[in-house]
C-alpha cells in the first residue's frame, strides 16, 4: 500500500551551547511524523543528543521522501489532507529536497477567483503589526500616524526585495498590496528617466513593481500611482481617461489608484486614503476602483517556474518628490 501523510511537522528545535567545545550538550526535539498505510511505514521520534539527532533528521527525511510522505506542493497537501491547518510544513522543491513553507489551507482569495485551496505564501509584510519590521533595502520611512516602509535611496530608481520560493515549482501567483501616496507619483508618465521603450529594470512606474527571475525579469503585476483622482492628464492613472498608458511588458496586469482628490499635490503624506485597496476612488478615477477582484491580483504565468519573486518599489524622481511607501504586502504561489 501507498504511504500517504495524514501530519507532517518536522520541527527541529535547537538549543545551542556557548561554545563550540560543548557542541555535544546540545539536544533537539522532532515533533512525531504521523503516517498511515505500508508494512515499512511507522511513527517516528526522535529526541536524542545533537549528533545522533543529525543522523536520525537526515534518515528520516530520507525515509520521508522514500515513502512518498511528502507532496510538491501546498495545493496537493490540500488535496490528500483537506483538513489541515493553516501552517508550517514541510514539502519538496523541485529537485526532490525537503523545504520547510508556510502553507494557507484557508480561503484567502476572494471567492469569486477560481482557485483551488494551498497556497504557499511567499511574502506576508503587515506594518499596522507594531513587531514587524521593514525588509532589507527597504526603511521605515513614516511612523505617523502609520508606519510605513518606503524606498532606502534618496535619488530617483527602484529599491528591491527578494522573496524566496525556496525551488518550489509554481505557475500561479496572487497577492495583494496596500500603499500610499507621497507628493505627487505620476504612474506612467515619463520624467526622463525611463525612455521607451521603456524597460523592465528601469523605473518606469511610481508605485510598486512585482516579477520573477532576474536574467531577465519577467513581469507579473504593477501597483501605480497616479497624481490626482479627478483630472485627467498624463501624470494621472490610466483609467482617468488621460494618464500615460502603461508599457508593453505590463499590458493590463496593473492597479492604478491616486490618494489626492485635487491639486495642487504637497510634500506630504496622503494617509486619508489607501493606495490599491478597491476603496475612495472618486471622480474620473472611478473606475479605477471597478477591478472586480481589487485589492488581490491572481495571474497565471505562461510556464511553470520555480524563480523567486521580486518586489520594487520604483519611483522615476527622488523620494522627497514622490513615493509611494507600502504597508501590506502578500504574495501567494501554487
Amino acid at each position: 500500500m501507498e504511504c500517504q501523510i495524514l501530519v507532517v511537522v518536522l520541527a527541529v528545535m535547537l538549543t545551542a551551547a556557548t561554545s563550540s567545545s560543548n557542541a555535544d550538550s546540545c539536544t533537539a526535539s522532532l515533533a512525531a511524523v504521523v503516517i498511515r498505510g505500508g508494512d515499512e511505514c511507522s511513527v517516528l521520534r526522535v529526541h536524542e543528543t545533537m549528533d545522533e539527532t543529525r543522523r536520525n533528521v537526515s534518515a528520516l527525511l530520507q525515509e520521508v521522501v522514500r515513502c512518498n510522505y511528502l507532496v510538491n506542493s501546498c495545493a496537493k497537501l490540500a488535496e490528500q489532507t483537506p483538513n489541515s491547518p493553516s501552517g508550517s510544513y514541510w514539502i519538496l522543491n523541485s529537485t526532490d529536497s525537503p523545504v520547510q513553507v508556510f502553507c494557507e489551507m484557508d480561503k484567502v482569495l476572494p471567492a469569486n477567483l477560481t482557485v483551488t485551496k494551498g497556497w504557499m505564501r511567499v511574502a506576508n509584510l503587515n506594518m499596522t503589526d507594531p513587531n514587524q519590521q521593514c525588509p532589507d533595502n527597504l526603511e521605515l520611512s513614516y511612523t505617523n500616524p502609520i508606519r510605513l516602509c518606503g524606498r532606502r535611496r534618496t535619488d530617483r530608481g527602484c529599491d528591491s526585495v527578494i522573496f524566496p520560493t525556496y525551488g518550489v515549482q509554481y505557475q500561479q501567483v496572487c497577492g495583494r498590496v496596500r500603499g500610499y501616496q507621497f507628493g505627487s507619483p505620476d504612474a506612467f508618465h515619463d520624467h526622463g528617466n525611463c525612455q521607451g521603450p521603456c524597460n523592465i529594470n528601469r523605473s518606469y512606474v511610481d508605485g510598486v513593481s512585482i516579477t520573477h527571475g532576474h536574467s531577465p525579469r519577467k513581469h507579473v503585476w504593477t501597483y501605480a500611482a497616479g497624481n490626482y483622482e479627478n483630472r485627467a492628464d498624463l501624470t494621472t492613472c490610466p483609467c482617468t481617461g488621460g494618464g500615460a498608458s502603461p508599457p508593453n511588458f505590463v499590458g493590463s496586469d496593473y492597479y492604478c489608484e491616486s490618494g489626492l482628490n485635487a491639486p495642487p499635490p504637497r510634500n506630504a503624506l496622503y494617509s486619508n486614503d489607501p493606495l490599491w485597496d478597491g476603496q475612495g476612488c472618486n471622480g474620473l478615477e472611478r473606475t479605477c476602483c471597478s477591478p472586480p477582484n481589487l485589492p488581490w491580483f491572481c495571474k497565471e504565468l505562461p510556464e511553470p517556474t520555480t524563480d523567486d519573486l521580486e518586489l520594487r518599489l520604483c519611483g522615476d524622481y527622488v523620494r522627497t518628490n514622490e513615493d509611494t511607501p507600502i504597508e501590506l504586502v502578500e504574495l501567494y504561489i501554487q
